[in-house]
């Protein structure tokens, strides 16, 4: 049904859609100047405009480039791309903003900004609803996934008047200030916590320390040795074992209830997460026993998102590894595997060599024989402890805050619900209630 006032059209009555441009790989240049253009690629349309990294081109043709431009006020859209779930995500270009963009992007622009204001369609399209359209509707079988442009075209939408489609924009973009600011005191927190780490982990605890050493890993203070992980492996256990491959883990055999399986997104940054809770049959745990993340554990990605490391919690649940993540036994007489996960994190070289390892692979991924001789500082038992707790303390505000952005984002979601449907009515003497 139809709110009152409000008119139901076709997506494609208030709005035009634009194809991107292909080029030459020799048109693309080393940076900015004055006979070059800069373009949007996929990377650059995430959650919000990132203008990182950005291509630019020289060389193309002007009516080409005339119908790639877009600037202020257009919505910019993943139209194609391998990870379905990326594509239909849009971002909205300020008015300061001109770019010409590639051609697994489209462009989304209001026909008559008297009748549909832009930013209330970029919202519109960020919509539950557009998305999900756009999910359901995606074509393409192996490989590359598409956009159902034509679906998307013949998809009816509700628009209701300017003066309510301006006072829905200012209630989510207020809304999206909360967002911002919060995501900037994540941001600020991870460098204040990157520069502290690297302090903690290579030189210790503020004026604890005024004689410092050589070693193979650099300068640490006296008193602290170095080591490999193969040196501080558990004794008891397989130093790296890595998850069940082939048929000891079939898709077939993950069951509603059961005992929890750890893949790539139970572990976070630093955090292990029940977000994903994949489970298996108590018989099927039994007979996979041997790859149980056990408490304590290291636990470290070794693909797609690589070198992610997390400790499994002490109270956690019996569980297993799938072939994605490596488990790391710790003997506890020797390190804190809390400390040496902050090492991978926190000292450039380390992170470096885990990250770095699988550049040019056709099949990007970590293997054991990397991580065995990783060395690490080893401060004594104690001071190891001191720095895992203060460190623990940052992590707690970043959670705090990570937390409180979820929270953010939810209240944003139920906001465009019940905005963009009528369900709640807002005009310009009105709030949303």
């Amino acid at each position: 049904m139809t709110p009152s006032g409000w008119r139901r059209m076709l997506l494609h009555e208030v709005c035009s859609f634009r194809r991107g441009l292909t080029w030459r790989k020799e048109q693309e240049a080393a940076g900015p100047s004055g006979d070059t253009l800069p373009v949007l690629r996929i990377p650059n349309v995430q959650e919000r405009l990132v203008p990182n990294d950005l291509l630019h081109l020289r060389g193309i043709e002007p009516v080409a480039a005339a119908k790639a431009k877009v600037g202020g006020g257009w919505t910019v859209m993943v139209g194609s791309n391998g990870n379905p779930k990326r594509v239909g995500n849009c971002v909205l270009l300020k008015d300061n903003q001109e770019f010409v963009f590639a051609s697994f992007l489209l462009a989304v622009g209001t026909s008559d900004p008297s009748q549909v204001a832009p930013e209330f369609l970029f919202r519109l399209l960020r919509s539950e609803r557009v998305q999900t359209t756009i999910a359901e509707q995606v074509q393409g079988s192996t490989g590359l996934k598409n956009i159902n442009l034509p679906a998307l075209k013949s998809l009816p939408v509700a628009i209701p008047p300017l003066p309510e489609q301006r006072k829905i924009v200012a209630i989510l973009s207020s809304v999206d200030e909360e967002i911002e600011a919060t995501q900037a005191v994540i941001d600020q927190l991870q460098v204040v916590k990157k520069a502290i780490m690297a302090e903690l982990l290579m030189r210790g605890l503020p004026r604890r320390h005024s004689t410092f050493i050589e070693s193979e890993i650099g300068i640490i203070p006296q008193g602290w040795t170095t080591a490999t992980y193969a040196e501080l492996a558990a004794p008891v256990h397989a130093a790296i074992q890595s998850g069940p491959f082939g048929s000891a883990l079939r898709h077939s055999e993950f069951v509603a209830g059961g005992r929890l399986v750890v893949g790539i997104d139970n572990v976070l940054d630093g955090r292990f997460s029940l977000g994903s809770n994949h489970r298996i049959t108590r018989e099927k745990f039994e007979e996979l026993r041997r790859f149980q993340a056990r408490p304590l554990d290291l636990l470290i990605t070794v693909m797609a998102t690589i070198g992610r490391c997390c400790v499994v919690p002490a109270n956690v649940e019996p569980c297993i590894i799938t072939k994605h993540v490596y488990r790391l036994s710790v003997d506890p007489s020797k390190a804190d595997p809390f400390f040496l996960m902050h090492c991978l994190y926190g000292i450039e070289r380390l992170a470096a060599e885990v990250r770095g390892s699988a550049q040019g692979l056709s099949r990007p991924g970590l293997n054991k024989s990397l991580l065995l001789p990783l060395r690490f500082p080893l401060p004594p038992l104690a001071e190891q402890r001191e720095i895992v707790a203060v460190l623990r303390s940052l992590d707690e505000r970043f959670v705090d805050e990570v937390e409180a952005l979820s929270a953010m984002r939810l209240l944003k979601a139920a906001l465009m619900n019940a905005l963009l449907s009528g369900e709640v009515r807002v005009g310009p003497g009105q709030e949303a209630a």
